[in-house]
């Protein structure tokens, strides 16, 4: 099964590379990544449990247990530590202007 990135414009997959982060089993966490990704995509409703994910672009590194060791190569994995929430790239866009389309 393919896992895609959930979060609007974000086409990362696990055969990308980039880790997969699966849909949290906490009531209270799975609502604030809800949040987050209705920040970019309004019609969202929500995440399913083991079958939604974020990738990892959208976590800062100490967002993850044994980053330094991953990042050195030290055979750690790269795992979400508990409690986190995706903050990277998942606001909506400020430069996006209104341009009327037509003439009066």
């Amino acid at each position: 099964i393919l896992r895609r990135c959930v979060i609007a414009a974000c086409s990362n997959t696990h055969k990308d590379g980039v880790s997969t982060n699966l849909w949290p089993k906490n009531e209270k966490l799975a609502l604030k990544w809800d949040q987050l990704v209705r920040l970019k995509q309004a019609d969202w409703s929500k995440g399913t449990v083991g079958t939604s994910t974020v990738c990892g672009a959208h976590f800062i590194p100490e967002d993850f247990d044994g980053y330094n060791q991953w990042m050195a190569r030290f055979g750690m994995r790269h795992r979400l530590k508990p409690g986190a929430v995706p903050s990277v790239n998942v606001k909506l866009a400020t430069s996006v202007s209104y341009r009327p389309t037509g003439t009066l």
